[in-house]
């Protein structure tokens, strides 16, 4: 029963004394072990979670769940495909096997995260684990992806001088380095009219708009239209999709495709 009996006897007296003590054995210590090698600095593009990286946690002599939390940008996950702001693992009479834990940056949004992932459970010394990282805005990414660099990078720049700045050049797909003599390409067949372009899959609210008269009239969303995916995506990038629409030629209206952020 994990007790020591302790039993004294006395004689020096005509009467004799007997002490009986019983002392209970000293609880074992919660232990929560975390191994692996230190975590290296996270990096992703907004609205990407990053890779993941692993750590291996064990418990012995628990007497509550192993909580593990990451700070604020991280998730952690105990299977590799779900991913959340806190994992437990439950013991099995007291002990958690070696389990792989996963983490990453969840990418949710821009800027520089960093703090401790905390392994802790009831009674056991907190185990931490030092994670950093940075979340690039898709528009830092994409600027860098033309080489922009300083002034040039910002989204009201206009390096190749074509009169559309980087934030519309981002908004529709194009080259911000080579001159564009417009966001929108037109194509005429059969007495119609189809007008494409390409536009980023998140980030932007594309509308199509029209007007009767650019000198009096202002353009106005127009419900007649209901843009398609069209069937050619070559030459698209990443992140993007070419849509269009298609109106007959002798339509007396003027239109344009606004993004907006």
């Amino acid at each position: 029963s994990n007790r020591a009996l302790d039993f004294a006897r006395w004689n020096n007296t005509p009467n004799e004394t007997y002490i009986l003590s019983l002392r209970g054995a000293a609880p074992a210590t919660p232990t929560v072990n975390v191994t692996g090698s230190a975590f290296n600095a996270f990096s992703t593009t907004a609205g990407t979670p990053s890779a993941a990286q692993t750590v291996s946690v064990s418990g012995s002599n628990l007497t509550g769940a192993i909580t593990i939390t990451p700070p604020t940008g991280f998730e952690v996950s105990s299977d590799g495909t779900t991913f959340s702001s806190s994992v437990s693992l439950t013991p099995v009479s007291g002990s958690v096997a070696a389990t792989t834990i996963s983490v990453r940056l969840s990418g949710a949004s821009a800027g520089s995260f960093s703090g401790n992932v905390s392994f802790a459970s009831t009674g056991a010394t907190t185990q931490n684990r030092a994670v950093s990282g940075t979340v690039t805005s898709a528009y830092d990414a994409w600027a860098a992806s033309f080489f922009l660099t300083g002034a040039n990078a910002l989204p009201t720049a206009d390096p190749d001088n074509d009169g559309f700045n980087n934030n519309n050049e981002y908004a529709f797909g194009t080259n911000p380095t080579v001159s564009n003599g417009s966001l929108l390409s037109t194509t005429a067949s059969g007495g119609n009219l189809t007008v494409t372009w390409i536009e980023r899959n998140s980030g932007f609210t594309y509308a199509v708009q029209s007007t009767t008269n650019l000198a009096t009239t202002a353009f106005a969303n127009d419900g007649s239209i209901t843009p398609t995916t069209s069937a050619d995506q070559s030459g698209v990038p990443s992140g993007y999709t070419r849509k269009q629409f298609t109106v007959a030629a002798s339509d007396n209206k003027f239109f344009r495709v606004r993004a907006t952020p």
